[in-house]
């Protein structure tokens, strides 16, 4: 249920290293997850994906609490329930989704938008994340303390884990850092993986980024993005500065490829 993997990690000769991670968790966590503003990140969108799909993930493979806490004071709970409160707590929970899940059908029963019906099943739904960050200092401090919520916990210690035995290839300056650039053919020009990768960013709102490349596909989706403005997939590729310290975007020492379309900020 909650899970962690580098999928792109670079260093540029300047010393910035900059890591790409797929990251799957409770969505209930999602609103405090992105809170962190040094992160780029594309996540999978209850609001895209098929209803029918949904609920085969929430019946299947249900979102649950890593820590059922007892009821106490405060925004932490210290102490756990006892071990048979606990089966009683999640036999609750999942009773809840029972009866979410009926009244999902009814309302597609009546032809109701899966946008809206999608909402009353987010409890249970895991998601997945595409997240890129130059810092990641801040996030380890806070998540990986006693004082987060349970399941942030888990998570932020997955990425942390995964971050440390990660080894970052060596980029020269000028060079680019491309997440999926390893599923790419090799006689791919860079300026088509750049477009393959935020291609896959985006396609993460609504299916797998894993499936088979379709070039000309993936060249018009990046297109079409950069047409509408929607900008956040062109976040996850970046290309090695010569200062380390230099800010593009939110990275540092790397320059963002959202910042080589002029007027991407909407000014």
């Amino acid at each position: 249920m909650i899970n962690a993997r580098v999928i792109a990690d670079s260093i540029s000769t300047a010393g910035a290293r900059i890591t790409t991670m797929v990251i799957r968790f409770p969505r209930f966590i999602l609103a405090e997850f992105n809170t962190h503003r040094q992160f780029s990140r594309n996540a999978a969108s209850s609001r895209a994906i098929p209803t029918a799909k949904i609920i085969r993930q929430v019946e299947e493979a249900p979102a649950l609490p890593v820590f059922w806490g007892k009821n106490q004071a405060g925004m932490q709970a210290w102490s756990e329930m006892s071990p048979g409160d606990r089966g009683v707590a999640e036999e609750i929970w999942l009773q809840a989704r029972d009866l979410a899940v009926i009244k999902a059908k009814e309302l597609l029963s009546i032809d109701c938008h899966k946008q809206i019906v999608n909402r009353i099943l987010e409890p249970w739904i895991t998601t997945t994340v595409l997240v890129t960050a130059t810092e990641w200092k801040n996030f380890f401090t806070l998540r990986c303390h006693p004082d987060a919520q349970p399941e942030m916990r888990a998570l932020a210690e997955m990425m942390r884990d995964a971050f440390d035995k990660s080894r970052p290839s060596k980029v020269p300056e000028g060079g680019w850092h491309i997440p999926f650039g390893d599923k790419m053919p090799i006689d791919v020009s860079d300026s088509d993986r750049l477009k393959i990768a935020t291609a896959r960013a985006a396609r993460l709102s609504y299916e797998s980024f894993d499936g088979e490349t379709s070039l000309s596909k993936d060249l018009e989706l990046h297109d079409r993005l950069a047409s509408s403005g929607h900008w956040s997939p062109f976040e996850h590729a970046a290309s090695a500065l010569s200062d380390p310290l230099k800010r593009s975007g939110n990275f540092e020492g790397w320059d963002q490829y959202r910042k080589f379309f002029p007027g991407e900020s909407g000014r």
